[in-house]
């Protein structure tokens, strides 16, 4: 098999888990009524689509040259780094904005017993695919699996911040302090932003 066709089934293989926890976080965030949940979930299932339309991408780039296109293909690759940081933006700033409102309205409580144990798990899979996708990236020399491995890096420090939080939550909870619990996932959910932003947008920068 070639490297082509491995890194084909490498972004297929690591849709599935995008899928996953894309789907399974949305409808827990709203179970636990979590927004930093939501946004990680979001976040995942973006990144999903985005993915499955990066297995096309690399199709086009085995192709070469064409009669419409004399230099081949290899503009569609950074053209559709620029699609998905932009949406990935957009969402993370709106998820934000959200967040600051909810800060200036006193916070909210969320149910960090349940939170916590998928965030563990969404912890353990986004590091171990970060990994993985790191590895190959170097190997095969592709600026795609260079980009998923930067947004599942992303993706790992996400979960780590969201777990952080849903146990200071539950910890500030029991001893209490609901309001300082309130504050603690709208506050969580800024700074997943101001971490975000900067990569996005560098990579926003360097592909334009």
């Amino acid at each position: 098999m070639s490297d082509n066709n491995k890194e084909i089934v490498l972004i297929r293989a690591v849709n599935a888990v995008c899928v996953f926890f894309g789907i399974t976080g949305v409808v827990l965030a709203h179970i636990v009524s979590s927004r930093s949940m939501l946004l990680d979930g979001l976040y995942s299932f973006l990144q999903s689509i985005f993915i499955l339309l990066s297995g096309s991408i690399v199709n086009l780039l085995a192709k070469g040259e064409s009669r419409n296109y004399q230099f081949g293909y290899a503009a569609f690759e950074p053209f559709f780094i620029v699609l998905r940081s932009i949406t990935l933006l957009m969402m993370t700033l709106i998820i934000a904005g959200g967040a600051v409102v909810s800060i200036t309205e006193g916070g909210y409580l969320i149910r960090a017993d349940i939170a916590m144990c998928y965030t563990l798990f969404s912890v353990v899979v986004c590091s171990v695919v970060w990994r993985v996708l790191k590895r190959f990236a170097s190997a095969w020399g592709s600026p795609i699996l260079k980009a998923e491995a930067r947004s599942w890096f992303c993706d790992t420090a996400l979960s780590v911040a969201v777990l952080i939080g849903f146990l200071s939550s539950y910890v500030l909870e029991r001893l209490g302090f609901d309001a300082a619990a309130r504050l603690i996932d709208p506050i969580i959910t800024v700074v997943f932003v101001i971490f975000l932003a900067p990569g996005l947008v560098r990579q926003l920068y360097e592909n334009t």
